[in-house]
Formats: structure tokens, C-alpha cells, sequence
């Protein structure tokens, strides 16, 4: 599975991993999300990287996949269409990520993926598996992060976690 790894400036304090969405892949995902600002500190540097030096950000890539729903091979963490029993597939893979905070954001605007599977994703995360999830919801967004709002939020959720 290719990963993007981008570096951290200081000294490695903390690893922070990313997951990209249907038909995208981890370069794509990390250069857009480091284009996107928090809303302080005004009149600095207000990227992820900029505000945590010191963590290791990592964007694995999705294995290609066919997608019943499409009818083609396209870059899926799982196709949605295929899972009849997600709680009992999804448990299989949690080795020791139950001890991981988990931060899903979800724009109700968003038209490519409706807010109630953002919703339907947080309660089985966090009534089925019993992981430790953060789920936020924004106005607007679309199919990306609200700004600055959500990424004021992932930099909260950040500092809380360090």
C-alpha cells in the first residue's frame, strides 16, 4: 500500500494519520489538506504542519478495488455496497486501535456522501467496536473540511490527544 509521509520539522513527538475517501488517493489528500488553514494564529502560519512541527503526518493509499456500485476498480478502504455485516467485517481489522482517538468530520451540504452515512460510520465505531470517536458537524463544507471551523477542530482535537 503506497503511504505519503510527510516529515516532521522537530523532533518526532506524535504520528497523526489521514484517510482519503473513495476514488482518491493519499498525494491528492495531503496536498489539499495542507493547503487548508486554521482560523488562528491571524497573521501567521496557519497549516497543520505549521501548527504541529513535531508530529508525523502519514497518508496511506486505498487499495483498487471493485466497486459493485460503479462497476469499475477504483482506490476503496472497502466498498460500502459489498458489506452486509460492517460491525463484524470491520472488527477483524482493529488491532490496537482501540486505544486511538478517532475524529470524523461530515458536512451536512456534503452531495457526494450524505451526512446519515457519516453518522451511520460514527455509531458503528462507537457502539459496535467501542472505539474512541470525536464526530463533527458542519453546516457547510461540501465534500471537503469546513474551514476554518473544521480545521480549527482537528487542531482542538490534536491538542487535546498530545
Amino acid at each position: 500500500m503506497p503511504v505519503i509521509t510527510h516529515r516532521e520539522t522537530s523532533r518526532h513527538t506524535h504520528t497523526v494519520i489521514f484517510l482519503h475517501g473513495r476514488d482518491s488517493n493519499s498525494q491528492e489528500f495531503a496536498e489539499e489538506l495542507f493547503e487548508s488553514e486554521a482560523s488562528e494564529p491571524a497573521g501567521q502560519p496557519r497549516t497543520l504542519p505549521d501548527l504541529f512541527p513535531s508530529i508525523r503526518w502519514v497518508f496511506p493509499t486505498a487499495p483498487t478495488l471493485h466497486s459493485k456500485r460503479f462497476d469499475v476498480m477504483m482506490s476503496q478502504w472497502f466498498d460500502m455496497w459489498s458489506v452486509e455485516e460492517p460491525e463484524k467485517r470491520v472488527e477483524l481489522q482493529i488491532e490496537g486501535l482501540k486505544s486511538s482517538p478517532i475524529f470524523l468530520g461530515h458536512s451536512i451540504d456534503d452531495s457526494v456522501v450524505p451526512i446519515e452515512n457519516g453518522k451511520r460510520m460514527r455509531d458503528i465505531l462507537v457502539r459496535s467496536l467501542r472505539l474512541n470517536v470525536q464526530f463533527h458537524e458542519y453546516e457547510n463544507g461540501g465534500h471537503w473540511f469546513n474551514e476554518p471551523q473544521g480545521i480549527d477542530d482537528i487542531v482542538e482535537f490534536i491538542h487535546q490527544h498530545m
